[in-house]
């Protein structure tokens, strides 16, 4: 039997909601919401305060809670929710939802409608052959990583529907979007040459041209170099707060990547149509190139963090070019072909005589 106060950080409204984990076996373990709020990393003397005086309620509340327990009086009764449709669900979730990943929940939603076809299917039918079921079939729809980045949103929601009462259990706990390994496809990249050749051969569109290799040497992301404005560039350095991350990049803008700027205006950098029509305006002049790659933009990206490494860079500096929090997403990043192999294993410790 006890009574534990956690935290559910909120980086986006810049809180932490406090709630109660009860346990008192054999009953299954009970959470429990005060609408007890605390200020994330607090700045000022008011807020430290505040965030004090509410850890002391909560721990109040907590003493209260225990003593119930003790002498048999706490209700763990949960008001009864109604049957939900799943898709219903799924749709009101999303309409709440203000996330940067919104686009992901939205493809979720409809896999779903394409798995569960016609049929009514409701929130409490969810079990683990049902989510088993929907695995696999992400996995026969969606190349590369789309699929565990489907499941990892449809967990997201489970968990949604966990806190609010209409699931008890974790239908997802011992199911995982298998053969991941397997099926994630490693981004194309591109070598110096093709790089070189993809500037010297003319594209329809030359914003889309200067977008592309200006990312081939910065490393950003499309949703970033479409947000690019002039602002951001400022004494030499690039900085600027990724849109996927939340995490600011500021980078020395290298003569390279100064080569592929526009003039300057007093907006945006680049002029680009919408992610479709750079897509395809790219894959024609991949075409036109003779570079025989499947090319995306995110190969950009990918091609960046390869060079960098073949230029002799560590990856703790690539991962603080491309903005990554951990190094274990770096590699993600990192080609290694044959020669670099032989780069690294040739010690020069003997001679070798030439037979």
């Amino acid at each position: 039997m006890s009574v534990i106060i956690r935290q559910r950080k909120n980086t986006v409204k810049k809180e932490s909601v406090l709630y109660f984990d009860i346990y008192n076996p054999p009953s299954p373990r009970y959470r429990l919401f005060p609408g007890l709020k605390i200020v994330l990393n607090p700045a000022n003397e008011l807020d430290k305060q505040s965030n004090k005086e509410i850890l002391f309620n909560a721990k109040s509340m907590r003493n209260e809670i225990e003593k119930e327990l003790l002498a048999g009086k706490f209700q763990f009764s949960k008001k009864k929710k109604e049957r939900i449709n799943l898709i219903t669900y799924f749709t009101n979730y999303i309409e709440k939802y203000q996330l940067k990943d919104k686009r992901n929940i939205i493809g979720v939603k409809n896999r779903l409608i394409e798995f569960i076809g016609n049929k009514i299917f409701y929130v409490d039918q969810v079990d683990e052959s049902f989510v088993f079921d929907f695995s696999e079939f992400l996995n026969s729809k969606s190349r590369g990583e789309g699929a565990l980045s489907y499941y990892r949103r449809f967990k997201k929601v489970i968990k949604a529907l966990i806190r609010e009462g209409y699931l008890t259990k974790n239908p997802c706990e011992f199911v995982n979007n298998i053969k991941k390994d397997e099926r994630i496809l490693k981004k194309e990249i591109l070598n110096k040459d093709e790089v070189r050749t993809l500037i010297e051969t003319p594209c329809s569109n030359q914003q889309v041209k200067l977008a592309f290799l200006f990312c081939v040497h910065s490393g950003l992301r499309w949703c970033d170099i479409k947000t690019l404005s002039w602002k951001h560039l400022k004494d030499g350095i690039l900085s600027k707060q990724q849109l996927k991350t939340g995490r600011a990049v500021n980078l020395p803008i290298t003569d390279e990547m100064r080569a592929f700027l526009p003039p300057a205006s007093n907006d945006i950098v680049f002029n680009l149509p919408s992610h479709n029509g750079a897509v395809k305006c790219l894959k024609k002049w991949v075409n036109l190139a003779d570079i025989d790659k499947h090319i995306t933009w995110h190969c950009a990206r990918h091609t960046a963090g390869t060079l960098m490494s073949q230029n002799g860079t560590n990856a703790f500096i690539i991962a603080s070019v491309l903005g990554h929090s951990n190094i274990k997403h770096t590699g993600r990043y990192v080609r290694v072909d044959n020669k670099d192999l032989l780069n690294a294993m040739s010690f020069n410790t003997i001679n070798i005589k030439e037979s």
